[in-house]
């Protein structure tokens, strides 16, 4: 659990402010991206939609991805769920736990 009681609401009305406008901009992209789609449609361009892929995640990143489960899993036994309430040494742990797959999650990304 995060301690959000730590956060100013100067901080949270930026993230907010933030967030509010990326989801009106990327909207408003969309919007106006289906717009020129349907006017080309319209004077008769032929325009499929892509078909997603099928993510596939390889053996090898397979078997990291249990090794880093099986390591966090040793690292936060018995750490507390609220962070006010750990100690140095297990809030230490809870980092290390949750940061050595940072690269493994940018190498699964598609």
């Amino acid at each position: 659990m995060a301690d959000s009681a730590g956060i100013s609401d100067e901080d949270k009305a930026t993230v907010t402010g933030y967030n509010r406008d990326d989801c009106a901009s990327t909207r408003a992209l969309r919007t106006w991206l289906e717009a020129v789609r349907s006017g080309l449609i319209a004077q008769g361009t032929t325009i499929e939609r892509p078909v997603p892929k099928v993510a596939e995640i390889s053996e090898k990143l397979d078997d990291w991805q249990k090794r880093v489960e099986s390591l966090i899993a040793r690292l936060t036994g018995g750490i507390p769920d609220v962070v006010v309430v750990r100690t140095a040494e297990e809030q230490a742990r809870w980092l290390l736990a949750f940061t050595l797959d940072w690269h493994g999650r940018e190498m699964k990304a598609v």
